[in-house]
This record gives C-alpha cells, sequence and structure tokens, in this order.
C-alpha cells in the first residue's frame, strides 16, 4: 500500500526540427518541391531519471494526419541527428522511436530488444523473450511541412510501464533466480499508443539478483503498454525453486510504475502500486485486500502468520476490511486505569462514527489552551503509541468503531495472545469496570463507555477507565 506517490522512471528526449525555408535551393534535393527536414534527438540536459546508453534513433513519416500504411520516409541512425526528403506545404504524422538498440547500417540490419521494423507494431525481438524488458522512448506528432522553416520541439516519452518487484523483507542468499510470468505479450502502435496482445504467456526470467537489503528492488523489467488506458495482466512470480505466486488484474500503463512490493523468498502477500509521473492527471493505487486477523506492520503491509522482521515490527491487527481494501487496526495492547479529562471543558467530540476525528479535536483543543496532554490520559496514552510506531493514525475509538470490533472479538483476541507482550481485548463482561471509554464526550463532565459488544453509558470523565486504540489503513 502506498503513502505517498512513487515517481515512475519517465525520461523525456527533446527533439528538435530544423530546416531550409522552402525558398532555399536544397542541396541534393532529390527533385522540385521537395526540402530536406533535419530531425535532432538530444537528451535533456536536465530530467528526473536521465536518458543513458541510447544508440538507436528511428523517425517514420506518414502522409497525412494519421500514420496508416506504409510511410513515405524511415530514417534510423546511430546517433540523433536524422535527416528526411519531404513534399513541400504537406501534411505529415511522425513517428519517432529512441532505445539501447544497434541501428541499420548498409548491410548491417537494425536489432535490439524491441523489433522496430514497423513502428505501428512494436514487439519483442524473436528469442529475447524470456530476458528483462529494456527502456525505449516514442512520440507521435503531425505537422506540417511548411512549418519547418521554425524550429519544432517535441518530448519523447518511456514507450513502456515499467515493473518494479520490491522485496520487503531482505534476500541473504548471493544468487537468486527470479522468474515473472505475463499472462500476454503485445505490439505497440507509436502512432495511436495503443497495445494488442499477441501470443500467449511470456515469462522474463531474472538471474544476476543478488543479496537485497528490505524494501529494496529485487528486479526492474519493461513491458509494452497501451497510452491512457490500462492493460490488465495476470502475473505468477517464481523466485528460485519456491511455489509460485499468482497474481491477478494488475495494471499496466505506458509512463506508468507499477510496484510489485512483498516478501518474494516466503510468498507471503502482496500489496501493487501503480503510480504516475506528476505530469499526469492523479495517481492510481490498487492493492489486494487483507482480511479480519491479518497481522499489521509498521510499513502499512499485512500477513495472515506472524513474521519477525527486523525494523518493521507488527503494530496491530486488522479487524475491518472495505469493499476498497481500506480499513481498521486494533492495537496489540491498551491503556488501563485511565482518565478520560477535565470535567470543566467541553472538547467538541460529537461523533460515534470517527474516532480519528475526535482525538484530533482533543489534540487541537490541548495546542490552544492552558491544559497539557497529560491532562487528558487517555488521548497521552494515544500520542505515546503514536510515537513509539511512528504512525501518527492512531486514535481512540468512536462507538460504532468499537462495534465493529467486539463483532470479531474472538478472531482478534486469538490473534493477540500468538504475540507476547500483548492484551486481550475488553470488555468480556457487561459491567461498567471492564468497559473502554470512547473519544466522544456526553457533556462537559462526562464521556461514553462501551460496556459490551453494543452496550454504551456515559460517566464522568474523571473515572478510571480502559482504552483500546485503532487506525485506519
Amino acid at each position: 500500500m502506498m503513502k505517498k506517490s512513487i515517481l515512475s522512471l519517465i525520461a523525456g528526449a527533446i527533439v528538435a526540427l530544423a530546416s531550409c525555408s522552402q525558398s532555399d535551393d536544397m542541396p541534393g534535393q532529390p527533385q522540385e518541391g521537395v526540402q530536406t527536414a533535419t530531425f535532432t534527438i538530444r537528451t535533456p540536459a536536465v530530467t528526473r531519471s536521465a536518458v543513458t546508453d541510447l544508440s538507436r534513433y528511428i523517425v517514420e513519416a506518414y502522409e497525412g494526419s494519421t500514420a496508416t500504411g506504409t510511410p513515405a520516409a524511415r530514417v534510423e541512425e546511430a546517433t540523433g541527428t536524422l535527416t528526411l526528403g519531404l513534399k513541400k506545404n504537406t501534411e505529415y504524422t511522425f513517428l519517432f522511436w529512441a532505445d539501447k538498440g544497434t541501428a541499420k547500417n548498409g548491410g548491417t540490419a537494425s536489432s535490439g530488444y524491441w523489433n522496430t521494423d514497423d513502428l505501428k507494431a512494436v514487439t519483442i525481438t524473436s528469442g529475447q523473450e524470456s530476458t528483462a524488458g529494456e527502456a525505449a522512448y516514442c512520440f507521435a506528432k503531425t505537422f506540417n511541412s511548411a512549418d519547418f522553416e521554425a524550429n519544432q520541439t517535441v518530448t519523447l516519452k518511456n514507450a513502456t510501464a515499467q515493473v518494479c518487484f520490491i522485496e520487503t523483507a531482505g534476500l541473504s542468499a548471493t544468487e537468486n533466480k527470479l522468474e515473472v510470468t505475463y499472462s500476454a505479450g503485445g505490439t505497440l502502435n507509436v502512432g495511436t499508443g495503443s497495445v494488442t496482445e499477441v501470443g500467449g504467456a511470456v515469462t522474463h526470467i531474472f538471474t544476476s539478483t543478488g543479496q537485497v537489503s528490505a524494501n529494496e528492488i529485487l528486479a526492474t523489467d519493461y513491458i509494452l503498454a497501451p497510452k491512457d488506458e490500462d492493460k490488465v495482466l495476470n502475473l505468477t512470480i517464481q523466485l528460485n525453486t519456491e511455489d509460485p505466486k499468482s497474481i491477478t488484474n494488475v495494471p499496466f500503463r505506458q509512463c506508468f510504475s507499477t510496484h510489485i512490493k512483498g516478501e518474494y523468498s516466503t510468498l507471503g502477500r502482496f500489496t501493487f502500486t501503480v503510480t504516475a509521473d506528476d505530469g499526469w492527471d492523479g495517481t492510481k493505487e490498487v492493492k489486494e485486500l487483507s482480511k479480519v486477523g491479518d497481522y499489521y506492520y509498521s510499513d502499512g503491509t499485512w500477513s495472515t502468520d506472524a513474521k519477525t522482521i527486523v525494523n518493521n515490527p507488527i503494530i496491530g491487527v486488522v479487524y475491518k476490511v472495505n469493499a476498497d481494501g481500506t480499513g481498521k487496526v486494533v492495537s496489540l495492547t491498551e491503556g488501563t486505569n485511565l482518565t478520560w479529562g477535565p470535567t470543566n471543558v467541553e472538547t467538541g467530540t460529537t461523533s460515534s462514527t470517527n474516532g480519528k476525528e475526535n482525538t484530533d479535536k482533543v489534540f487541537a483543543l490541548i495546542a490552544n489552551q492552558s491544559y497539557t496532554l497529560s491532562d487528558y490520559p487517555i488521548f497521552n496514552a494515544c500520542q505515546e503509541l503514536r510515537t513509539s510506531t511512528v504512525n501518527d493514525r492512531w486514535c481512540v475509538p468512536a462507538r460504532e468503531e468499537y462495534v465493529y470490533l467486539f463483532k470479531v472479538v474472538s478472531t482478534i483476541n486469538d490473534k493477540i495472545t500468538a504475540i507476547s507482550g500483548t492484551t486481550v481485548i475488553a470488555p468480556d463482561k457487561d459491567v461498567e469496570t471492564s468497559a473502554c471509554w470512547t473519544s466522544r464526550e456526553s457533556s462537559t463532565v462526562g464521556a461514553y463507555l462501551m460496556t459490551s459488544g453494543t452496550g454504551s453509558t456515559n460517566t464522568n470523565k474523571g473515572n478510571a477507565r480502559r482504552v483500546r486504540f485503532i487506525l485506519d489503513f
């Protein structure tokens, strides 16, 4: 699950178009009415991720406003300067491509990871299907050759989707083999940005994956994906000789980076995150759903079985999961013999459904009055938990949040007792002395307690009771 946007590996290459005026005499001009257009492709001086090692540059020119049929001209070079002969005062659609292949040179054929014989149908070169993908850059633009007397500037974008496989726990083995099978391959039409699925499943093999620290990238791949829409594929991932892990309905999009994050060595639960460069509209996030009873870790991941991970401890148990994958986590411990707060201050904590809203109101009130956090013991205990877990989403629950919790209390308590130093959830009896504070006050002097799975009552804020803590994810 991501909490912030992660930047895609999208590098731009600037293409400058220049030519002589139509009225100039063109040395070597094939015939009257034809002019030479020179395209210079260069890497920008400053990019978020510099374009490096590009060695094949291609431009195709199609007469008209769309790229269809056979190109009127096609040039490829090992450097970023490409020269075409074009008709004057004619509209052309240009398809640009740049990658790490070898450009055609005399009798030497063009070659590389990507088969670029036709920029309307770029695909993986036959025989390269099992190797990891390579970054490439493309762009489509329609110009009228009459405009070539002025310089033109366009920007190439990443022609692929980037796929990052991130290991959350780290790998100590020095040699690892990762096999990733995508449910289908495809061909990219640079002119339309569309991808057509072809053939069956495609497996990419990564063999030079050594030791990896926690939350580092195990392998990076590049696959063809459409522009402005998602291509949804099923994946099978296998590390070394362990059982394969199936991951369904993973979306990929041109210029997006898909992060597949989890414990590959144990084939644990994964989360998937799709993010865009900040030039795109918003970000997308898709994640595998957790389930009630899963252990929740400090980095926002979860697993069914308790795992001991250095610098990533279990901080709670999932007790509610919504249809969109969000949910709630309950703390492993609770506060005991704590009062709610002063009996002469009204806090305005009136929500019966949103404990985070109530808790934040108390913190804001403390910041603007003579009282300190220690005057509000249950909220002080909440702040201590926020500090110890480095997570400021912990709060004192509202009534309805306790109701959800008590519906699954047996399941949650079974998971909590498996972790040492924890405390099972109260109340287990319909009596006020075993009740838990909510974050909702009833008046200046009182606040509400949960006395059972659904029952609540109000009592003096100065009475000492128990309190549990929850967070939303």
